[in-house]
């Protein structure tokens, strides 16, 4: 049983992706031979086989094992592979359950709860290393307009497309989140104050330059940005007032629409 164990080996999906499309096509076997694989697969050994993980219709990856002919153990190995693909499964429901709890379903960025949390963790690791992190609060100007006017529907799809823009033209160590209505909020690490503001600038003129309005009326646009930043350390070291600050700061840039605005201690 030790030689057993040492030649048990797990194949990914992704790494199996060619034998996944030929051997689950049309074919309910319980595992394959070598005879099998060599089909399309060279250097097999002659005593390999290769099981698939499937349950309820869906295949999770598959196994090899090399088992020298000797060994009796066909209904053993379907048993623990059965008990392996039942964990595979689970542990794909847990991770899909885990995404799901901290993604905003509409938009598919962060929801409010995973910024926060995410914000406290960029605070403790900005705060340990000195360096510096900024935060952009933004907000689609009347957007109310759209919504009255045009639908949610057509709502909907302005917070989507804001969203991509977002994550489209970030970077990837910054975090993007929905944080209620059509707010949305980026945590910029390793991001001082005046590059938070060139940040927020140049979200604020491509969204204007990629046309991303909806006429109103003649004197009218909306679906501009206005945009309120807060840095740590400067104005704040704490997550929750670094938000708060960086909402005033938007509450400023609303009062003009289609602007950037920096928090200001009075």
């Amino acid at each position: 049983m030790e030689e057993f164990y040492q030649d048990f080996q797990i194949i990914s999906r992704e790494e199996a992706k060619e034998i996944i499309d030929i051997l689950s096509f049309g074919n309910d076997n319980s595992f394959y031979t070598s005879k099998d694989i060599k089909l399309f697969a060279y250097n097999i050994p002659e005593d390999y086989l290769l099981i698939p993980l499937k349950r309820n219709e869906k295949l999770y990856g598959f196994v090899g094992l090399s088992m020298p002919s000797s060994y009796d153990l066909q209904d053993t190995i379907l048993s623990i592979l059965y008990h392996l693909t039942i964990s595979l499964e689970n542990s794909f429901i847990y991770e899909h359950t885990e995404k799901l709890s901290c993604i905003d379903p509409l938009t598919g960025v962060y929801n409010k709860r995973k910024i926060d949390e995410i914000l406290e963790n960029e605070i403790n690791r900005a705060l340990r290393y000195n360096r510096p992190l900024s935060l952009l609060f933004i907000d689609i100007d009347h957007f109310k307009n759209i919504n009255d006017m045009y639908g949610h529907i057509i709502g909907d799809n302005f917070l989507k497309e804001l969203a991509l823009f977002l994550l489209r033209n970030t970077r990837n160590i910054d975090s993007i989140g929905r944080f209620g209505g059509e707010e949305f909020v980026c945590i910029l690490p390793e991001t001082d104050l005046d590059s938070a503001y060139k940040v927020g600038e140049k979200l604020r003129i491509r969204w204007n330059i990629e046309r991303h309005i909806v006429p109103i009326n003649v004197q009218e646009k909306t679906g501009t940005l206005s945009i309120g930043i807060a840095n740590s350390p400067i104005h704040s070291q704490n997550p929750r007032e670094l938000l708060i600050l960086a909402d005033n700061a938007l509450y400023k840039a609303k009062r003009e629409r289609n602007k950037t605005s920096i928090f200001e201690k009075f």
